[in-house]
């Protein structure tokens, strides 16, 4: 459900994806690093461009999840 209305709500949702082949190790190192560091350290830049920054517990879930998985 997309365009809902609310102070707590995401008025656009869209799925966003990371590939880096299996191959590249360095690659896969450098794009999670990021994304750690992006969640730091993200949300004020996020805010400022009129984003919503994401949940604690969703970066937890995805963190987990690269940690689970050998990242």
């Amino acid at each position: 459900m997309i365009n809902q209305g609310g102070a707590k709500t995401w008025p656009i949702v869209s799925g966003t994806f990371v590939l880096v082949p299996n191959t590249k190790k360095a690659e896969q190192k450098q794009a999670v690093e990021f994304f750690k560091w992006a969640f730091e350290h993200g949300d004020k830049a996020a805010e400022s461009l009129g984003y919503i920054p994401l949940p604690k517990s969703t970066k937890n879930l995805i963190l987990k999840y690269l940690s689970n998985n050998g990242f």
